[in-house]
C-alpha cells in the first residue's frame, strides 16, 4: 500500500459521558475535522440536547451556506459565527450574532467581519442592543479600525432612543477637523459636553481653532 495516498474515508468518533450518553461526535478526514454535509463536531449537554455545532473543512472552520459555529442555550440559538477557511468572514450580513435568549427575536450584539477584521462599508460594523431589543451603541469600522469619514464612528443611545454621545474616529484615533470630536447630549437633544481632538490629542476649543487657522 502506498502510504503517501490520502484516505477519502470520513471517520466518525463518538465520545460518551459517565452516564453513557453521547457527549461529542467528531467527523474527521486524514486526522482533520472535516465534513461536507453537516457539522464536523457536535457537542451535547448532559440532557442530550445539542450544545454547540462546528462546521469544518480540512481542519478549518468553514461553511458557505450558514454559520460555521452555532452555540445553543436551552435548545435556543445563543451565538452564530460565520467562518471562511478559518477566519471570521461574511459578505451578506453580520459574521457574529449574539442572541438575547431571555427575549425571543432580539439580539445582544451583531458584528460585521471580513477576512477576520471588523469591517463594514454600508453602516455600523458593530451594533449592541439593550435587553428590549433597542439599539444601545453603534460603531463604524473599516479594515479592523474604528473609522468613519462622514460622521461619528461611535453613537451611544439611551434606552428610549435618544442619542447620548457621539465620538469621531479616524483609523481608531479620536479625530475631527470640523468640530468637536466628542459630543454629549441631554435627553431633549441639547449639547451638554464637547471635546476637541486632533490626531488623538485633546485640545481646548481655542487651541483647536488656532491649529485649524494654521493648517492643523
Amino acid at each position: 500500500m502506498n502510504k503517501n495516498l490520502k484516505s477519502t474515508e470520513i471517520n466518525l468518533k463518538t465520545d460518551y459521558n459517565d452516564a453513557g450518553n453521547i457527549e461529542k461526535q467528531s467527523w474527521t478526514l486524514n486526522g482533520k475535522l472535516h465534513r461536507e454535509d453537516g457539522p464536523a463536531e457536535i457537542q451535547y449537554s448532559a440532557n442530550g440536547s445539542v450544545f454547540v455545532e462546528y462546521w469544518y473543512l480540512n481542519g478549518e472552520l468553514h461553511r458557505e451556506d450558514g454559520p460555521a459555529e452555532i452555540l445553543y442555550d436551552r435548545e435556543r440559538v445563543w451565538f452564530e459565527k460565520w467562518f471562511s477557511y478559518g477566519t471570521l468572514h461574511r459578505e451578506d450580513g453580520p459574521a457574529f450574532i449574539e442572541y438575547n435568549n431571555s427575549s425571543s427575536g432580539t439580539f445582544i450584539s451583531k458584528k460585521w467581519c471580513m477576512h477576520g477584521l471588523t469591517h463594514r462599508t454600508d453602516g455600523p460594523a458593530l451594533v449592541e442592543y439593550y435587553p428590549d431589543g433597542s439599539v444601545n451603541k453603534e460603531t463604524w469600522a473599516f479594515g479592523g479600525e474604528i473609522h468613519r469619514v462622514d460622521g461619528p464612528a461611535e453613537i451611544t443611545y439611551r434606552l428610549e432612543g435618544s442619542v447620548s454621545r457621539e465620538c469621531w474616529y479616524v483609523e481608531s484615533v479620536v479625530h475631527r477637523e470640523d468640530g468637536p470630536a466628542l459630543i454629549g447630549y441631554t435627553r431633549d437633544g441639547k449639547v451638554d459636553e464637547e471635546e476637541w481632538w486632533l490626531n488623538g490629542e485633546q485640545l481646548t476649543e481655542p487651541e483647536f481653532n488656532q491649529r485649524k487657522k494654521f493648517g492643523l
